[in-house]
Protein backbone atom coordinates (compact mmCIF):
# COMPACT_ATOMS: atom_id res chain seq x y z
CA UNK A 1 0.00 0.00 0.00
CA UNK A 2 1.86 3.86 -1.04
CA UNK A 3 1.49 6.05 1.50
CA UNK A 4 -0.11 9.11 0.82
CA UNK A 5 1.25 12.32 2.02
CA UNK A 6 -0.32 15.93 1.74
CA UNK A 7 1.94 18.54 -0.24
CA UNK A 8 2.15 20.70 2.74
CA UNK A 9 3.32 17.61 4.49
CA UNK A 10 5.85 17.48 2.24
CA UNK A 11 7.04 21.02 1.82
CA UNK A 12 7.51 20.46 5.91
CA UNK A 13 10.06 17.47 5.01
CA UNK A 14 11.79 19.56 2.67
CA UNK A 15 12.37 22.13 4.82
CA UNK A 16 13.25 20.10 8.29
CA UNK A 17 16.07 18.38 5.90
CA UNK A 18 16.89 21.72 4.30
CA UNK A 19 16.60 20.79 1.00
CA UNK A 20 16.92 23.62 -2.11
CA UNK A 21 13.75 24.90 -3.10
CA UNK A 22 14.80 24.00 -6.95
CA UNK A 23 15.56 19.91 -5.43
CA UNK A 24 12.18 19.41 -3.05
CA UNK A 25 10.43 21.01 -7.00
CA UNK A 26 12.68 18.67 -9.06
CA UNK A 27 11.29 15.32 -6.37
CA UNK A 28 7.97 16.56 -6.63
CA UNK A 29 7.61 17.07 -10.38
CA UNK A 30 10.14 15.35 -12.84
CA UNK A 31 11.78 13.08 -10.47
CA UNK A 32 8.79 11.81 -9.35
CA UNK A 33 6.92 11.00 -12.87
CA UNK A 34 10.23 9.01 -13.34
CA UNK A 35 10.03 6.85 -10.07
CA UNK A 36 6.44 5.86 -11.16
CA UNK A 37 7.42 5.03 -15.04
CA UNK A 38 5.19 7.85 -15.95
CA UNK A 39 7.97 10.43 -17.01
CA UNK A 40 6.40 10.25 -20.92
CA UNK A 41 3.43 11.35 -19.75
CA UNK A 42 4.37 13.71 -16.44
CA UNK A 43 6.50 15.43 -14.79
CA UNK A 44 7.29 18.36 -17.08
CA UNK A 45 5.83 20.35 -19.58
CA UNK A 46 6.78 19.15 -22.95
CA UNK A 47 4.92 18.34 -26.14
CA UNK A 48 2.58 15.19 -25.68
CA UNK A 49 2.74 15.14 -22.16
CA UNK A 50 -0.72 15.49 -19.40
CA UNK A 51 0.40 19.64 -19.36
CA UNK A 52 -1.07 19.44 -15.79
CA UNK A 53 0.30 22.72 -14.02
CA UNK A 54 -0.44 25.55 -11.39
CA UNK A 55 0.69 29.27 -11.80
CA UNK A 56 2.08 30.79 -8.75
CA UNK A 57 2.20 34.27 -7.79
CA UNK A 58 5.80 34.00 -6.92
CA UNK A 59 9.17 32.14 -7.87
CA UNK A 60 9.31 29.59 -5.31
CA UNK A 61 13.07 28.85 -6.58
CA UNK A 62 14.22 32.63 -6.17
CA UNK A 63 12.65 33.85 -3.00
CA UNK A 64 13.30 34.33 0.26
CA UNK A 65 12.53 30.64 1.19
CA UNK A 66 10.82 31.81 4.70
CA UNK A 67 8.61 33.01 2.17
CA UNK A 68 7.90 30.37 0.23
CA UNK A 69 4.52 29.46 2.69
CA UNK A 70 3.19 32.64 1.41
CA UNK A 71 2.92 31.90 -2.22
CA UNK A 72 -0.68 31.90 -3.54
CA UNK A 73 -2.29 29.29 -5.91
CA UNK A 74 -3.20 32.04 -8.95
CA UNK A 75 -4.27 29.08 -11.40
CA UNK A 76 -4.37 25.28 -11.74
CA UNK A 77 -4.63 23.69 -15.28
CA UNK A 78 -4.98 20.20 -15.45
CA UNK A 79 -4.64 18.41 -18.99
CA UNK A 80 -4.34 22.45 -20.67
CA UNK A 81 -7.27 23.03 -19.59
CA UNK A 82 -8.02 26.10 -17.12
CA UNK A 83 -10.00 24.32 -14.00
CA UNK A 84 -9.38 26.90 -11.24
CA UNK A 85 -8.41 30.43 -11.30
CA UNK A 86 -7.78 33.19 -8.28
Amino acid sequence: MQRLIAPHEQAKFWVRHKVSPYIALKTMTDWAAYQYFEEDIKGTLSTGKYGDFVVLSDNPITIDPSKIKDIKVLATYKQGQLVYQR
